[in-house]
């Protein structure tokens, strides 16, 4: 098997453990859960065939291999944090690089990273629907955004000095209790659903976007007995009888979603999430690059 090395954001992510040598604390610095730390750990090892730490418990300890590694990764994270002091960051250092879409928990999580990275580099984040960040794109009202195949296939985006990189096919699901009629099913389609009645966030929300785009696809009406603000729903989501539609982003999210309710695929509704950025900023490729290492670590729910 062809072996890859460790990217930075890995390198950080050791470093970072290795720092508290203890699992709790560490996925808190890095807000990754406990579960994919560990499997992060085990990732490692396997790729240097060895042991790096000797687990005592929730506590782990660095042994020798660990050590020497750790030495080694030290002076990689050094050496490449100066090459972009040096090189990458540019004049515009004091003018805010300005983030949009997804939802605000997302979108702390995607830069908390790079922040502590890079303070000095500002950044503005403007939570926002698909449609509605790449018309603050095209628009230069921002310079990195997340938006959809939805909103994409209405643009030509080659003329615009905008590059953007396809990150992730994020799935819809339906989301119930145990007991409910319909717990025991993988899969269920949209036109199955309609005869049940759903609680849902009000308009222009990420999510809601993409709910919307898939029934008008489907020409379905779903049946919602009431909507509400994104910070309400997430209070009442776990004990609610009604449906709620939710994507693999919210699931990775809350990782507590998974013990409560069941969540049911729906076939044939899915969006593919897209990084669009204006060329031409070093500060931005950077950002770019760290979000791409940085995304999938954190919403990897399929």
């Amino acid at each position: 098997m062809e072996a890859h090395f460790m990217n930075f954001l890995q390198m950080k992510q050791f470093s970072i453990l290795a720092k508290h040598q203890n699992m709790t604390e560490a996925a808190e610095e890095l807000y990754i859960s406990q579960p994919v730390l560990s499997k992060l750990l085990k990732k490692f090892e396997k790729y240097l065939n060895c042991e790096l730490f000797t687990r005592k418990g929730r506590n782990i300890e660095l042994n020798l291999n660990g050590r020497i590694f750790l030495e080694s990764i030290d002076i990689i994270l050094n050496e490449y944090q100066k090459i972009n002091e040096h090189f990458f960051i540019s004049k515009n250092v004091d003018i805010p690089i300005k983030i949009s879409g997804f939802n605000k928990n997302e979108l702390d999580l995607l830069i908390v990273n790079f922040s502590r990275q890079y303070p000095n580099i500002s950044i503005e984040k403007n939570p926002n629907t698909p449609m509605g960040a790449l018309n603050l794109l095209l628009n230069k009202k921002s310079d990195v955004i997340f938006t959809d195949n939805f909103s994409l296939n209405k643009f030509n985006l080659e003329t615009k000095n905008i590059d953007f990189i396809n990150l992730f096919r994020n799935y819809l699901y339906v989301s119930v209790l145990p007991n409910n009629v319909i717990a025991q099913e993988n899969e269920i389609s949209l036109n199955e659903l309609l005869k049940y009645e759903f609680i849902g966030a009000i308009k222009n929300t990420w999510t809601s976007e993409f709910i919307e785009n898939v029934c008008d696809n489907e020409k379905v009406n779903i049946n919602y007995v009431h909507k509400y603000k994104m910070e309400m729903l997430d209070k009442i989501f776990f004990s609610t009888p009604y449906l709620v539609f939710c994507d693999s982003i919210n699931i990775a999210y809350f990782t507590n979603y998974r013990e409560i309710r069941k969540h049911i695929l729906i076939k044939n509704a899915f969006q593919d999430i897209y990084l669009c950025y204006r060329k031409g900023d070093n500060r931005i490729n950077l950002l770019v690059e760290n979000i791409k290492n940085t995304f999938h670590e954190i919403f990897n729910y399929s």
